[in-house]
């Protein structure tokens, strides 16, 4: 009878989380190339693109009903407005890290998923080139979940 191997990866919403022996490489495949290895960062520019529409979406809606003069709904719009712009802002200003070294991870926790609100989640706290702090959330669907903390365990990054 073979033994059942404990495999270094797990899948969740969005790629892959491989665990080598020095670093954690999140990929979009199953098995990692020369070319992920490689890539230091990228912009999620199609997030940015729709806050930014959503931004000027809602700005001329604010414009529009202070023409009018009814103030409160121009008030809402002015919030929302304000909110997809400092997305959109923050967004720019994110760096999506692919790869991360396990000598800089403060914390690596799951979090429950709370039915209708909320899916499971895996999140490591690390610390980046310049000593900021820096999350990443994993998603996990329903039957990734056993896997996913099968694999922290065996190599001890959960807590």
């Amino acid at each position: 009878m073979a033994k059942n191997r404990l495999k270094n990866f797990f899948q969740f919403k969005d790629g892959y989380c491989h665990i080598m022996n020095n670093k954690i490489l999140l990929t979009q495949t199953e098995i990692p190339d020369e070319n992920q290895l490689a890539q230091k960062k990228t912009v999620p520019y199609s997030q940015v693109a729709t806050y930014a529409f959503f931004s000027i979406i809602f700005s001329l809606y604010f414009f529009d009903q202070y023409q009018f003069g009814n103030r409160f709904l121009s008030f809402v719009f002015l919030i929302f407005a304000s909110l997809f712009s400092i997305g959109s802002i923050n967004l720019l200003t994110l760096k999506l890290t692919p790869i991360i070294e396990i000598s800089k991870i403060t914390k690596v926790r799951y979090v429950k998923k709370i039915p209708i609100i909320a899916s499971a989640s895996i999140q490591i706290e690390f610390k980046d080139g310049n000593n900021k702090k820096q999350n990443t959330w994993l998603y996990l669907e329903d039957g990734q979940v056993q896997e996913a903390l099968a694999v922290l365990n065996h190599f001890k990054l959960i807590s």
